[in-house]
């Protein structure tokens, strides 16, 4: 995820990964109830954040990034920028989960990226499949009555499912009105507080992983 630090005069864009203990708090609950065997992250970034315990748990991890050094992050990686996406037609996997950038505008002023991205997932992989994505809170609640995104998401043919509230200061360096937000994922629970004291790492060793490097520049 990039995020916008507004602290100083002259913005700077800055990367802001996620943290493990919330990584593994979201494998953990997910795993609970699902059995996903292919997971997709469309800016997996060069740490993996969000898919790093399904790569360790054996779980296919497909990503897809603008920075190439994201490649090892993976099973299988497309080098592409979200705005010119082309993801093959047997690319199907069974879960996306992303963080992608908080700030910004994807394809006209008002689309966000958190836009952006969820609606390409969604017109690529259709509504109804699985989908867990870290966001700000702006997302759902910072919009005007004509706000196209709020349209988007009460027109869609897809649910929000569950949502867990983040603190402020989760991401290291940064204080950030944030949430995660669950789509189509029925089995659970409607709301989740995130308590970092209690997500608890239980890591496995890394396997030995094979990887597959598809380069898709636009």
């Amino acid at each position: 995820m990039s995020n916008i630090n507004k602290k100083d005069k002259k913005q700077k864009k800055s990367t802001v990964f996620t943290p493990k203990e919330l990584s593994y708090e979201l494998y953990k609950i997910i795993t609970s109830e699902y059995d996903f065997k292919t997971v997709f992250d469309p800016c997996i970034g060069i740490s993996g954040g969000m898919t790093k315990y399904y790569l360790e748990n054996g779980v296919e991890v497909i990503g897809a990034d603008i920075d190439k050094n994201a490649k090892n992050q993976c099973n299988v990686f497309f080098h592409q920028d979200i705005k010119n996406s082309d993801i093959p037609e047997n690319v199907k996997p069974d879960l996306i989960i992303m963080n992608p950038p908080f700030n910004g505008n994807g394809r006209g002023k008002n689309l966000l990226f958190p836009h952006l991205f969820l609606k390409t997932m969604f017109d690529r992989f259709g509504e109804d499949i699985p989908v867990v994505m870290i966001t700000g809170d702006n997302f759902l609640n910072n919009n005007r009555l004509k706000s196209a995104r709020l349209k988007y998401v009460s027109d869609g043919n897809f649910d929000i499912t569950s949502l867990m509230t983040l603190p402020l200061d989760v991401f290291n360096g940064i204080k950030f009105n944030a949430q995660v937000l669950f789509f189509n994922m029925p089995k659970l629970k409607p709301f989740y507080i995130y308590d970092e004291s209690k997500a608890k790492l239980n890591l496995l060793p890394v396997n030995n992983q094979s990887f597959i490097d598809i380069e898709r520049v636009a």
